[in-house]
């Protein structure tokens, strides 16, 4: 698996970012789709992330998150 860098050097992300600031990032990056920071499935030019398997950990798991 090849692992892809998103150099974003002028943002801080040490501080906390905003959902609308989060979705203004995601939304800028070239996309064959509109994407959305909620989304099981974002899809870029090249590559699709998919997060289908965070619902496995969800029901399996139910406090997963809270342990993150």
């Amino acid at each position: 698996m090849k692992l892809i860098d998103f150099p974003l050097p002028s943002l801080d992300f040490h501080g906390h970012s905003s959902r609308e600031q989060l979705q203004s990032i995601l939304s800028n990056i070239n996309s064959r789709k509109e994407n959305s920071l909620d989304g099981m499935e974002w899809v870029f030019m090249n590559v699709k992330i998919d997060f289908t398997s965070i619902n496995t950990l969800q029901h399996s798991y139910p406090f997963w998150d809270q342990k993150c």
